[in-house]
């Protein structure tokens, strides 16, 4: 059943946090005291009683409005309004409960105002008003800033929210398309094994049969451990042994103080299945290929090397595997990772730095 405006505005009126009333206690006890008499011209505190009761009894009716006010505020949707939207009709009923405010103390402010003189009286009047006025806009204006700031920090939120499920489901995108990149390869050279060498192509079904597996069971997280990746690394490379057999030739160097450094899943093999795509398999000779992994403070820095020469790399290659990895590296650090090649004494070496977590 959809509620009446008069239960939702009494809905506002009762609902209101302790924190609300401890602000208005703030707002309206500090304009309070701040009207407090001090002394008088030989020095003594004057207050009197009947002062004291008038300036108590403002205080608890500028509540009991203000919290009004409140209620038709939030009935109206105006705390959540833009500014432009929501500038007059505040402005407005800070008109409206000035006058009230003033009304309500009349028999001690007003009426004594009319035995003075007209221009007196009606400049003395004026001015009450307007300090209740003044009054009245600036608790407005603290209530719609508190919400316009509590607003602007929840689309904040939302647009992290937002922006985290978009990279979430760029990775998951680009996850996609490693996983078939690479068993696409191995299912290539496995169809070149079945006819060469039978044998080894049981072996190899043998070693994809290990990696299908680790798949499965990671279940594609964010970011896996270097170690995890390693065992993947290891599989692909025997996978490709048997293809090449002499013809590629592995060294490698990875720091035990590495292999519980987390990264993105595949990273460390795509470095690897291009080394050996673009600088092993286009030479009659084969060629070599070196990986390495180390720790630089809070860097962790992967190299993977191969010989040849980047124009050689360039030829057919549409550089998916590569863009992949920086895009995901990208989304997952931010300027805080990278992926470079580069080419020195006739090795290609591909370089990727990323933070060392764990």
């Amino acid at each position: 059943m959809n509620s009446t405006p008069a239960s939702s505005w009494f809905r506002h009126l009762r609902g209101a946090r302790p924190s609300y009333w401890v602000c208005q206690g703030l707002f309206w006890g500090g304009l309070w005291l701040a009207d407090i008499p001090t002394f008088g011209d030989h020095g003594q505190f004057e207050y009197p009683l009947e002062l004291l009761l008038l300036h108590g009894g403002e205080f608890v009716a500028a509540v009991a409005l203000s919290h009004v006010w409140r209620a038709i505020i939030r009935c109206h949707g105006w705390h959540v309004a833009a500014l432009r939207a929501a500038l007059l009709p505040l402005f407005a009923g800070s008109v409206v409960l000035a006058v009230v405010l003033l009304a309500l103390s009349a028999h001690a402010r007003v009426l004594p105002m009319l035995q003075l003189p007209l221009g007196t009286s009606t400049a003395v009047i004026g001015s009450f008003l307007l300090v209740n006025l003044i009054k009245c806009i600036g608790w407005s204006a603290v209530y719609y800033g508190y919400h316009a700031q509590d607003q602007l920090r929840s689309l904040r939120l939302r647009q992290l929210e937002l922006e985290s499920a978009a990279r979430g489901a760029s990775l998951q995108a680009l996850r996609a398309q490693v996983n078939p990149h690479f068993f696409f390869n191995s299912l290539n050279t496995l169809r070149c094994l079945i006819d060469e060498d039978p044998a080894k192509a049981r072996n190899m079904v043998t070693q994809l049969a290990k990696i299908f597996r680790s798949s499965l069971q990671q279940d594609e997280p964010p970011l896996i451990s270097l170690r995890a990746e390693w065992e993947t690394v290891s599989a692909y490379l025997d996978i490709e042994s048997l293809r090449f057999e002499s013809r590629l030739r592995v060294s490698s160097e990875v720091s035990e103080d590495t292999l519980d450094c987390l990264i993105p899943p595949f990273l460390l093999q795509t470095l690897v299945e291009n080394a050996i795509k673009f600088g092993v398999s286009p030479q009659e000779a084969g060629g070599e290929i070196d990986i390495r992994s180390e720790r630089l403070g809070t860097l962790l820095r992967l190299c993977v090397s191969n010989t040849g020469t980047l124009a050689t790399a360039s030829d057919d290659s549409t550089g998916l595997g590569l863009r992949n990895a920086r895009e995901r590296l990208r989304l997952l650090f931010g300027d805080r990772a990278s992926l470079a090649l580069a080419e020195a004494s006739g090795q290609v070496i591909a370089t990727a730095e990323l933070p060392a977590t764990a």
